[in-house]
C-alpha cells in the first residue's frame, strides 16, 4: 500500500489531523525513498564518470596531429566543464547530494586528465607516482567544497596507492611517511560525516576504506626488522576493534562497522597465520639484538601502536565496561607475551593454538549468550580453521581428518539449530 492510501486511510479513521497529513505529505515529497535517492546518487556519478571518460576519448581522436597550443587547450577542457558543473551546483542545486557527488567526480577527473596530459605534451620529469601526488593534493579541497564524499573516497584511495607504489613496488623511499600528513588532510571532512550523515552509505563507506587503507599502507613500512610488525599489526587490529566497540559505531550494525569487522577478522586471521610450526622454530633467527632494534623503525612503529591501543582500551573500558568482556579486546596485550616465550622455546606454537582456542570459544559463548549468529558461527569458524591448520603440522590420516570434518559440519548445524529454536521460543 502506498504512503498515499494510508495517509487518507489514517485520515478516514481520525488517527491523524489534516494538519499532520498534510506535513507528512510535503516531507515525503521533499525527502523522497532512501532507495531511491541512492539510485539517483549512483547512476548521477556513474553519469560523470562515463562521460569524462567519454571526453577523453573524444580528446584523443587525432591527438598526434595536433598542435602543442591546442592540446594544451583541451587538456584543461574537462577540468572547465567539472568547475562549470560545480559552480552550477553550489549557486543552484546546493544540498542535492546528486549533484554535489556528480560535479564533485568530474572535478576529480577532469583535474587528473589534466595534469598527466599536460605532463605528457610538455615531458615534466617525474613518474605516474608523483603525479598521483599531485592530483591528490590539489583534489582534496574538491571533498571540502563540493561536499562530496565520493571525492573524498577517491582520494584516500589515491593516497593508498601512492604510499603503497613508493614502498611496496619499489626500493623504500623517506617519501611513504608522507601518508600520514596527507591521510590527516581528509579527517576533518571524515568527522563532519560522521556527525552530519551517519547513516549515510558512503559514510559507511569510508568506515571500511580507513582502516582498509591503514592495514594496506602499514606493512610498507617494513625494511629488515620484520618481525616487529607482527606486533604492530596486532595493536593496529586491536585499536579498531576498540574503537569499532565505541560510540559512535558500536551504534551501527556489524556490516556498517567496518573497524569492528576489520579488527575482529584481521585479528583473526593473523593468529591463524601464525599458528604454524615455521614460524616459531625459526624465530630465534628473524630477532636482532635489542640495541639493533632501537634504531629500526618497526620497532618504535610497533611500540607507539600498541602503547596506543593500551591506553585507549583503558580509557575506552573504563566508560564502556562491556569492552573489558570481548575476547578480541586482549589480542594485542597478549600476542607480544607469546612471542617473548617464542624467542627462548618453538613451544610457544602451543601457546598460540591454546589462545586461538580459548578466544573461539569465548566467542562461541558471547554469540549464544546475546543470541548472535554470526559472532556465533565466526567462534565456529574460528575452530574449524584451527582444525584444519593443524593437518598441515602432523601425519593424521584422512579417516581421522574425515570424522573432524564431519563432528565440526555436525557442531555447526547442532549449535546454529539450538540457537534458532531458543530464538523461537524467546519471541513466542
Amino acid at each position: 500500500m502506498s504512503v498515499k492510501n494510508d495517509i487518507d486511510e489514517l485520515l478516514a479513521a481520525n488517527v491523524i489531523t489534516p494538519e499532520i497529513a498534510d506535513r507528512i505529505r510535503q516531507y515525503y515529497q521533499e525527502n523522497p525513498g532512501s532507495a531511491s535517492r541512492r539510485l539517483i546518487l549512483i547512476f548521477g556519478v556513474l553519469g560523470a564518470l562515463i562521460s569524462g571518460m567519454g571526453v577523453i576519448l573524444i580528446l584523443a581522436y587525432n591527438w598526434v596531429d595536433l598542435s602543442i597550443q591546442t592540446k594544451s587547450i583541451i587538456s584543461f577542457l574537462p577540468l572547465a566543464l567539472g568547475q562549470i558543473a560545480g559552480l552550477f551546483t553550489l549557486l543552484r542545486f546546493r544540498g542535492k547530494r546528486e549533484w554535489h557527488e556528480g560535479s564533485g567526480v568530474a572535478i576529480f577527473m577532469g583535474m587528473g586528465a589534466c595534469i598527466f596530459l599536460i605532463s605528457q605534451i610538455y615531458h615534466f620529469p617525474g613518474n605516474a607516482t608523483s603525479l598521483i601526488l599531485t592530483w591528490m593534493l590539489l583534489t582534496v579541497p574538491v571533498a571540502y567544497i563540493m561536499d562530496s564524499a565520493i571525492v573524498s573516497l577517491f582520494y584516500i584511495a589515491g593516497i593508498t596507492w601512492y604510499a603503497s607504489s613508493i614502498s611496496y613496488f619499489t626500493a623504500p623511499y623517506d617519501e611513504v611517511w608522507w601518508y600520514w600528513g596527507l591521510i590527516l588532510l581528509i579527517i576533518p571532512y571524515y568527522l563532519y560525516l560522521i556527525r552530519k550523515q551517519p547513516q549515510s552509505m558512503l559514510t559507511t563507506l569510508h568506515h571500511w576504506v580507513i582502516p582498509f587503507s591503514l592495514t594496506i599502507v602499514l606493512g610498507g613500512f617494513t625494511t629488515d626488522s620484520g618481525i616487529w610488525m607482527y606486533i604492530a599489526y596486532f595493536s593496529l587490529f586491536g585499536l579498531f576493534f576498540i574503537l569499532g566497540n565505541s560510540p559512535p559505531f558500536i551504534r551501527y550494525t556489524k556490516i556498517q562497522n567496518g573497524y569492528y569487522m576489520i579488527g575482529l577478522v584481521g585479528s583473526a586471521i593473523l593468529l591463524i597465520m601464525l599458528s604454524f610450526r615455521w614460524f616459531w622454530r625459526n624465530l630465534a633467527e628473524q630477532l636482532h639484538p635489542f640495541s639493533v632494534a632501537l634504531s629500526a623503525p618497526e620497532f618504535w612503529i610497533a611500540s607507539m601502536l600498541t602503547g596506543g591501543a593500551l591506553l585507549f582500551f583503558i580509557l575506552r573500558g573504563m566508560r564502556y565496561p562491556r569492552l573489558f568482556r570481548e575476547p578480541f579486546a586482549y589480542v594485542f596485550m597478549l600476542f607480544p607475551v607469546t612471542l617473548y616465550v617464542g624467542m627462548f622455546t618453538e613451544f610457544a606454537y602451543f601457546l598460540i593454538n591454546i589462545l586461538i582456542l580459548i578466544i573461539a570459544i569465548l566467542t562461541i559463548r558471547k554469540g549464544n549468550r546475546a543470541a548472535d549468529f554470526t559472532e556465533l558461527n565466526f567462534g565456529l569458524l574460528i575452530v574449524a580453521v584451527l582444525i584444519f591448520s593443524r593437518f598441515f603440522d602432523s601425519n593424521i590420516s584422512f579417516l581421522i581428518r574425515g570424522i573432524a570434518f564431519i563432528l565440526v559440519g555436525v557442531g555447526f548445524f547442532f549449535v546454529n539449530y539450538t540457537m534458532y529454536r531458543k530464538k523461537l521460543a524467546h519471541e513466542k
